[in-house]
């Protein structure tokens, strides 16, 4: 969560193959991206994970859309640092907890939070955020669940992140546009390392 906060921005990424986890890495070299989360949305993610854990041991690595057990082992085995899910679930956060492993469960309303925050947790994956209030929701929300930390993804885009930055209550964003698909199936680093780069200038602007 340190990490998180002091970078602002957590890339969401699917990485298909070898060559999109090495395009991945040469691009947030020399960036102050410290973590990464990597989504379970293929097959290949965890040996994307264990891949990036060998050559980059210092990066913080996020296993996102953990929806299941299997899946949650599977990771861990792979040397994840943390994990990352749509929702809620009792058994997973149980699961992680007992591996050692922080969990980000995701909340989309205030019952949502109030449950989350009943079992202890402080920090929460805010989504769908665009579709559940965005930064009205989470303006609101800072009265009411003022222990609760906010990671909004879903339907964030260059154009509000510095919106979603603003709210007090939101240690960092994350979003797929970070590392544009389309980019890392054409191998192009240079690019995704630029906008990389404008994500940070909107996170410096933002607390400056």
């Amino acid at each position: 969560m340190d990490n998180l906060r002091q970078t602002g921005i957590l890339p969401v990424i699917c990485l298909e193959n070898q060559a999109e986890t090495d395009t991945l890495l040469r691009a947030i070299e020399d960036t102050p991206v410290n973590t990464v989360e990597i989504t379970l949305r293929h097959p290949f993610a965890p040996e994307a994970i264990a891949r990036i854990r060998r050559l980059r041991p210092m990066l913080r690595i996020g296993a996102g859309t953990v929806l299941t057990a299997d899946a949650l082992e599977q990771v861990a085995s792979a040397g994840v640092d943390f994990c990352v899910s749509p929702g809620l679930h009792e058994a997973l956060l149980s699961q992680a907890e007992a591996r050692g492993i922080p969990f980000l469960p995701g909340c989309a309303t205030p019952s949502d939070i109030q449950r989350a925050a009943f079992l202890g947790i402080r920090t929460v994956k805010f989504f769908p955020a665009e579709c559940v209030g965005g930064t009205k929701a989470l303006k609101l929300y800072q009265g009411a669940f003022r222990e609760i930390s906010f990671l909004p993804t879903g339907g964030i885009t260059m154009e509000n992140l510095a919106d979603y930055l603003r709210c007090s209550n939101v240690i960092a964003c994350g979003g797929s546009f970070m590392v544009p698909r389309e980019m890392l199936k054409a191998g192009d680093s240079e690019s995704i390392h630029e906008a990389i780069l404008r994500c940070m200038e909107v996170r410096k602007a933002v607390s400056e």
